[in-house]
């Protein structure tokens, strides 16, 4: 974390330097992405998302690495099930919390509250069954971890009785720069634990970054760690066919932790490991995080130092070499160069043309993607959900669930996207000479909830009532029964055959009334898969075109955002350009002593920005240092080599 800090604090100065040498030279374009790129990175964000079972100790664990003690608590905790909305904590100073609430309408308003209130938002005894219709929860804070930028994000828990909790935490996932799964220690990994764990698997295998993912196990002071780690990893490698080194399990002990804040012990500082976890938690972010946070601002600055240090060094080498003919070939080429950059700066130039038909293409590939795994989502609904008793008697849950899974295939999308973009503007990097820096994209909007109930109740009023079905079915009993005992009463003169008679007619209508039971529930079952399969066809069909209309908006988006990107790019080129012909033309017409005086000026102009050079370069080569060497995390309590639980 201390080298993440000082990295960042140096690429934000530089920026900042070199802006304002870029404004003092006359580089307007220069400048503005220098101080655009600064401005980005001071406000992006790392987002640790925080995701597990409910009474995992998800919550604990967020306030112990936010260091709170007392109460009230950012992250409520302590409940029988404590947090209900996502809640993300951020730096501010000074402390800034705001509710996101819809309204009626369905528009959001945002209402600031004080620490002391978020429970009234965030809990179920203080909002039950989210009847604020809470979405989100952002509480800005002047905590020290944070300030880098860091974002902890508290989802609620799943596998509780609440279903909106998980459609909650699986829009979350796609997005998160890291995931923290929570695993209780005090409970063996089990076949549900495991279905719990998939969307969060699914979220960094979509974005290629398995090493995103971290496991942490808490009550480490109580839990026999020695036995349920090895277990859980065992468990977790087979499930998803991870490599054991790829499977990151940090234990924990939040109570331990806040014990150590208040006395200062170093043992239960060491015990709860929560700078171990805190490390094991940066090494995630080095595999997506830290990369798409850093590498524009690095970008630019290097791209931003290369057009102030070329037009100098170029003119300063032609007097340098005290002949025309290099000065000559310098303004030769500078030409040369601008007429490319005025064909690259025509609308129908064929990068334009190449950009516009390999978006179109990712666009279709986006496309095909999503409405594949919308495709599996709805097989998934045909095939298991609709068979599961806790769907088919309350839809509502059903339609959570298939949102929350929709949302899923949404932030695959948007991180597909991104991706797609990038390499798409890499090959133009390549074919037009030009630095170009993957724009923010604006993405794809999770599916709404549908307007209309869903009941699992269409033609109900059609149905024969269910009671004359069971007084059919057990009359029906009583005839075969009663039959029955005749002939039994015949053969056995002991019983008798009036008594045979009575004796089968009750047991046959007992019988008949249980099959006439059974087979009213079979046809109620079958009556609400039919109603739900055609009550949900709007629904899929609208998730499909919301999706697909918004891959063809985020694209959009994209094309016009890179082609702006490709036109500052060129213009920054072509003011560096023109800096070279002028500086060229005016070497040319200098005698010996004003050459000999324009050199030494050129000389003093170049002495700071080679210096930011080389300050840049040690920036970018202690940035690469933080990347992983490997495809996956390695086990371990990082950055805490004395911690009790560390595992080799």
């Amino acid at each position: 974390m201390t080298e993440y800090v000082r990295i960042r604090t140096d690429i934000l100065d530089l920026l900042s330097e070199l802006a304002g040498i870029a404004r003092a030279s006359n580089s307007p374009t220069t400048a503005t992405g220098l101080a655009a790129a600064r401005d980005r990175l001071h406000d992006e964000r790392l987002r640790v998302v925080f995701c597990g079972e409910f009474k995992s100790g998800k919550s604990s664990l967020v306030n112990a690495l936010l260091d709170e003690v007392d109460e009230p608590h950012l992250v409520p905790e302590a409940e029988e099930i404590a947090t209900s909305t996502t809640i993300v904590v951020s730096y501010a100073d000074p402390e800034e919390i705001v509710v996101a609430v819809r309204d009626p309408d369905g528009t959001a308003e945002a209402i600031g509250i004080g620490r002391d209130q978020i429970r009234d938002f965030a809990t179920e005894r203080g909002n039950p069954n989210n009847t604020r219709d809470v979405l989100l929860i952002e509480a800005g804070t002047p905590i020290a971890l944070l300030e880098s930028g860091l974002s902890l994000v508290d989802t609620p828990g799943q596998g509780g009785p609440h279903h909106w909790h998980d459609a909650a935490t699986r829009a979350s996932l796609p997005g998160a720069d890291a995931i923290v799964y929570v695993l209780d220690g005090e409970q063996t990994v089990l076949a549900g634990h495991l279905d719990a764990i998939r969307p969060a698997a699914e979220a960094v295998r979509s974005a290629s970054t398995p090493g995103a993912l971290l496991f942490a196990l808490t009550k480490a002071d109580v839990a026999d760690v020695e036995e349920v780690l090895p277990n859980a990893r065992a468990k977790i490698v087979d499930a998803f066919r991870w490599l054991p080194g790829q499977v990151t399990i940090v234990p924990v002990s939040a109570h331990l932790h806040r014990e150590f804040l208040r006395s200062g012990d170093q043992l239960d500082l060491a015990t709860g490991n929560i700078p171990g976890l805190l490390g094991a938690i940066w090494s995630a972010l080095a595999h997506r995080g830290i990369p798409r946070v850093l590498g524009p601002a690095l970008d630019e600055l290097e791209t931003g130092v290369r057009a102030l240090i070329d037009p100098l060094a170029e003119q300063a080498a032609g007097l340098a070499d005290g002949s025309r003919e290099r000065l000559d070939r310098a303004r030769t080429e500078a030409v040369a160069r601008r007429r490319e950059l005025d064909d690259l700066r025509d609308k129908g130039a064929t990068w334009r043309r190449k950009l516009r038909q390999r978006l179109a293409d990712v666009q279709k590939e986006l496309q095909a993607y999503a409405t594949e795994r919308l495709d599996e989502v709805w097989h998934r609904c045909d095939t298991e959900y609709l068979y599961q008793a806790k769907y088919l008697d309350r839809p509502e849950m059903l339609v959570d669930r298939l949102n929350a899974d929709a949302a899923q295939v949404v932030g695959e999308v948007n991180v597909k996207a991104a991706v797609a973009t990038a390499a798409v503007l890499e090959e133009i990097r390549i074919e037009s000479g030009l630095s170009l820096t993957t724009p923010a994209m604006t993405p794809v909007a999770p599916p709404s909830r549908p307007t209309d109930p869903v009941t699992g109740l269409l033609g109900q009023d059609l149905r024969s009532s269910p009671f004359k079905r069971k007084v059919r079915d057990a009359l029906f009993g009583m005839g075969v029964g009663s039959s029955t005992g005749l002939v039994v009463g015949s053969v056995v003169p002991v019983l008798g055959t009036a008594a045979g008679m009575v004796i089968g007619s009750l047991a046959g209508a007992v019988v008949g009334w249980r099959s006439g039971a059974r087979d009213v529930r079979n046809e109620d079952l079958r009556y609400r898969r039919e109603s739900l399969t055609k009550e949900l066809a709007p629904v899929r069909k609208a998730q499909k075109k919301q999706v697909v209309d918004g891959t063809k908006d985020i694209v959009d988006d994209l094309r016009g955002k890179a082609e702006a990107e490709l036109d500052r790019r060129i213009a920054q080129q072509r003011e560096s350009t023109e800096q070279r012909i002028s500086g060229a033309e005016s070497a040319q017409r200098l005698e010996r002593e004003a050459a000999r005086a324009r050199r030494a000026e050129l000389r003093a102009f170049l002495a700071p920005l080679e210096r930011l050079r080389a300050r840049i370069d040690e920036v970018t080569r202690a940035a690469g240092a933080l990347l992983p060497g490997a495809p996956g995390p390695q086990d371990a309590a990082a950055d805490n080599d004395d911690l009790s639980w560390a595992e080799a």
